[in-house]
């Protein structure tokens, strides 16, 4: 499951942001949002949530599910789990699909530095 930073990180790839900055302008706001928004000070709204689920093509439940996963009770996590791997199941083709774009993107050293 994503946390919020791994949400706004796909968002950001997506969105071809390359910094807090862009999206923060993006959205009209401070960039200390957004940090507070990544570091769970602050709750994401439901716009930018519904926002980031029409542009990776998920469900909005997907999202906040993943979100609360992490700070709901450990009686509700079944509950949640379950709710979460219901939605993602009519979009796991999209997320793979987001997944190889962020892997691709990265530069891989090569194995030369061991030496």
């Amino acid at each position: 499951m994503q946390s919020v930073k791994g949400w706004l990180n796909l968002f950001k790839i997506q969105m071809n942001f390359n910094s807090n900055y862009l999206l923060a302008k993006h959205w009209q706001l401070e960039q200390s949002r957004i940090t507070q928004y990544r570091k769970g000070r602050l709750r994401l709204p439901l716009a930018f949530i519904i926002e980031i689920a029409a542009t990776l093509e998920v469900e909005p439940l997907e999202i906040i599910a993943s979100i609360e996963y992490f700070k709901c009770r450990e009686l509700d996590k079944e509950l949640i789990h379950d709710v979460y791997f219901n939605a993602m199941k009519k979009t796991i083709a999209v997320r793979m699909a987001a997944y190889s774009r962020i892997h691709c993107r990265r530069k891989f050293k090569p194995y030369s530095w061991r030496k």
